[in-house]
């Protein structure tokens, strides 16, 4: 599995399950995301 992939079946439902509680409750909310290209490590 490629990290595409992972994102695909794992992070992106748990972002999209943050941004339905945030919004639920009010809570303002701000994500970035960064791959091997944009990282400074």
């Amino acid at each position: 599995m490629n990290k595409e992939e992972i994102y695909d079946s794992q992070i992106s439902p748990l972002m999209q399950q943050v941004i339905a509680i945030s919004k639920e409750h009010g809570i303002a909310m701000m994500a970035r995301g960064l791959t091997a290209k944009t990282a400074r490590i």
